[in-house]
């Protein structure tokens, strides 16, 4: 009897150790050039190497820094810097300064601002998020979504004019 549970044990710890052998060989054997890939189904896929590169790329890109463009008038000093750029979003922090009117701070980036891409594609600020706010000063990011890369930037605020704020994202050819 212990001879026969012997030689199921061995059996058994042979069938665990091929198994195992399989399972290396076959993660080992796996091409080089595939990994799996959850997709938004949740579902698992393959993608080749380059697009693991390509999106990896991507994704640690530095977000695009453009210059502050500042205007004074009315009594209102407004700064805007784009801080993110993306093919879906685009960030920019503003600053809104005045010694003298108050009412003019006070203003609503998410009713008065507009942006508009190189086809002059109308976006509504989807959010604004504050940073400081007194009296004379308010400082926050107003985030756009937008449907593509732009390659420039036309950002509008009404406040008793309009005053326009560009930019280009693409390189001249003197560059």
């Amino acid at each position: 009897m212990a001879s026969l549970k012997n030689k199921q044990n061995r059996i058994i710890v042979v069938l665990c150790a091929l198994a195992l052998v399989l399972l290396v060989s076959a993660y080992f054997l796996q091409s080089p050039t595939r990994s799996a890939h959850k997709n938004t189904s949740g579902r698992a896929s393959a993608i080749t190497q380059d697009e693991a590169t390509e999106v990896s790329a991507h994704v640690a890109q530095e977000p695009v820094r453009l210059p502050k463009k500042v205007s004074v008038e009315n009594e209102l000093k407004i700064e805007v810097e784009p801080t993110y750029v993306s093919e879906e979003e685009v960030r920019f922090s503003v600053a809104l300064a005045s010694y003298q009117n108050s009412e003019s701070v006070g203003m609503d980036p998410l009713e008065t601002t507009i942006l508009l891409d190189e086809e002059d594609t109308p976006y509504a600020p989807l959010q604004w998020e504050v940073d400081q706010e007194d009296e004379y000063n308010k400082t926050g990011v107003l985030t756009f979504r937008v449907a593509h890369f732009p390659k420039s930037l036309k950002l509008s605020i009404f406040e008793l004019e309009e005053r326009v704020f560009e930019w280009s994202l693409t390189k001249s050819e003197d560059e």
